[in-house]
Order: C-alpha cells, then structure tokens, then sequence
C-alpha cells in the first residue's frame, strides 16, 4: 500500500512541466474516457496479468577521463542476473548475481543494479539506481609505448567505484496511440505502429572515487599535469531532454522501439582534489537512448533492450569526466494471471492512475 502512495506521489510530481488552475472534472473524466476507447485500438493493456521474468544484463558502467590524454575504465565484473516483474503501469527489475569475466582478479569488486518504473498513459517515472566498484584501464596499452617509469605491461585494475542514483520523470505528448511502457519494460503490448513526442526531466547524483589513492594512477601523473585530479568527486545535475519515442510492429507480436532523448545538464560539482577541496557550476549535456524490441505471446515475452545513459562532467583545467550507465539487457517473462489476494490491489493501481490523470491539467487530456 505504502509503495502505491509513493509512486502516486511521484506521479504528480511531473506536474512541474506545467502549473494550471482549477479544471472541470467532469470534463477531465470525459476527455480521459474518450482517450481510453482510442488507446484500446493501438495497445493492450494486460490488466489481469501479472508477468515475471528473468534477465542476463551486460552492465557497461564505462567511465571516460579526459585531460590532456584519455583514460578509459571498464568494470571488472559487468555481467548481472536478475529478476524483475511489470503488472498494468509499474515495473521493476534488481540484480542478484554478478559474475567476473575478466581473467585478472581483484577483492572486494562487485557491482548492483535496481530499477523501478512507472508509465501511464501521459506521464511516466523512472528510478534508477547502479553502483560498480572495480575498474580496469581498458586503453592501458597506449600508455606502454611512451615509457614511463612505473607503467606495468599487465592490465591494471583500480579500486575505483561509480555510484549514480537517477530520478527521471516522462512526459508522453500521444497518450491516446502511444506506449512507452511497451518497447521498455513489456508490460503492454503496442498493437499497431505508433510513435510520440516526450519530454524527460532528470535528477541525478553520482559518487566516484580511487579507494585512498588519486583517480589518476601514479606513473601516469606527469601526463596529466595542469589538468583537475581528484580522488573523490560528488556530481548533482538537472536535466531537460526532449526525446522522440516510436514503436514499429512488424508482425503482430513482433515489435521494434526505439526512444533517444537529448538535453542540457546543469551541475554542481564537488570535489577533493590533490589540491584541497573545489566546488563549481557547470552546464553540460545528457544522452538517453533506449531501444527494445522484443516478441509478445499469449503467455511468454522475450525482450533485448539497450540503454544508453551518458553524463558529461565538465571540470576545470580542460578536463572532463564522462559516467555512461549503458547496458544490454535480455529478458524471458512468463505472464500468470492475479491472484485472488492481489486483486484488491491490483484494483488500487487503476484508483490511483485515474486520480493522477485526473489532477493533470486540462489541456493535458
């Protein structure tokens, strides 16, 4: 109960995009049915289903320094396994197995990753949360050749951890035709080609640092002279992304999705430098990408997502820190129908959906 007041709390959160007076509720109600009949044209909504499934994620938590040379790391254990669920407009996914593919080894390396989502039909809200720690230089062979003192010919790994937590709210201009539930998460189904306009609305905060050691490795230091070195950094951003989301069904439970956002980002940075500590403003740029496609049967879903999720942090000294929580994600679902203890509910969600579409503005409906 407690988790549906807070996804409705959420919900009306997204009224940020616009500040109205007092509607007509009758009017409300009357505009929001209408959609409701057009919308069962050009999607299936599966409200007495509830579906699970498992899914093998290749987690991608890259990490790009830029100063007067580059310096990629990758996580050393990228590979998450995990269960997630989606019924009517909530979904949500968590790992619970990590497995190390690299050969090198490193204690204590670990990463995680939890999503919960909710789209409806005109608004929507992600929250995302990942942590990674255990990197490996990924371009370390570039620095062999330049014979600095100290440089090992074997792969470097690093206590470096990423953690990032993303509040993400979604407007969705073609409610009445368009899903963003289906090509993300499947827990609908778009029955016929459609695509909208959306704008995005992130907050984020990130926490990276090199265990007690600088982000830039020791015998590298000489490269990166006059460039901002930190050994721990806080990054808070606010995001504006318009984006374009449209659904291709192929065949009739075949679909493809695809769904790219781009915006500002403005930031404030927190730093701990080799200096002492620094704080500044900066405003920058985010990527959201997101494409799906999967297949839809009676019972079973099958689903190949990608996400791009890429932050530029810009510091001083002409240097910039890059955070992409990417991944490739694969998922089997089996749909079952609710249970009869559920169904009150499952009753609640449709409660709450319609007094959150019904506190929209107007001339939102």
């Amino acid at each position: 109960m407690r988790s549906l007041k807070l996804l409705y709390l959420l919900f009306l959160l997204c009224s940020f995009f616009t500040v109205n007076g007092q509607n007509d509720t009758t009017e409300r109600t009357r505009n929001i049915r209408a959609d409701s009949v057009e919308r069962l044209k050009y999607v299936a909504n599966g409200r007495s289903r509830f579906t699970i499934y498992v899914f093998a994620s290749r987690f991608s938590n890259g990490i790009l320094y830029s100063g007067n040379k580059n310096l990629l790391y990758y996580p050393i254990s990228p590979i998450n396994v995990g269960l997630g669920f989606t019924h009517k407009w909530i979904g949500g996914s968590f790992s619970l197995v990590a497995a190390e593919i690299n050969k090198g080894k490193f204690e204590g390396n670990y990463n995680f990753n939890v999503q919960i989502n909710a789209y409806a039909r005109k608004i929507g809200a992600d929250l995302v949360y990942t942590v990674n720690n255990g990197y490996y230089g990924a371009n370390y062979k570039s620095f062999l050749d330049l014979n600095l003192n100290g440089v090992s010919k074997e792969l470097p790994y690093y206590n470096v951890k990423m953690e990032r937590l993303t509040l993400n709210f979604v407007r969705i201009f073609n409610g009445q035709q368009y899903s963003l539930n289906a090509p993300l998460v499947q827990g609908e189904i778009q029955k016929k080609t459609s695509h909208s306009f959306l704008i995005n609305a992130a907050l984020s905060g990130a926490f990276t640092k090199n265990g007690d050691s600088l982000f830039i490795p020791a015998p590298l230091l000489p490269l990166f002279e006059g460039n901002t070195i930190f050994k721990q950094a806080y990054f808070y951003s606010f995001s504006i992304m318009p984006g374009y989301g449209i659904t291709w069904v192929i065949r009739k439970r075949f679909f493809v999705g695809l769904v790219p956002s781009l915006g500002p980002s403005f930031q404030y940075h927190h730093l701990q430098t080799r200096d002492g500590i620094e704080d500044n403003f900066a405003i920058s740029y985010k990527i959201l990408g997101r494409f799906g496609a999967g297949y839809n049967s009676e019972r079973w879903t099958y689903g190949l997502s990608i996400l791009v999720d890429a932050e530029n942090y810009p510091l001083k000294n002409n240097t910039h820190f890059l955070n992409n929580v990417g991944k490739i994600y694969f998922r089997i679902g089996y749909k079952i129908d609710v249970p009869k203890w559920a169904e009150k509910y499952s009753r609640l969600m449709d409660k709450y959906q319609e007094k959150v579409e019904q506190s929209l503005p107007l001339h939102w409906q």
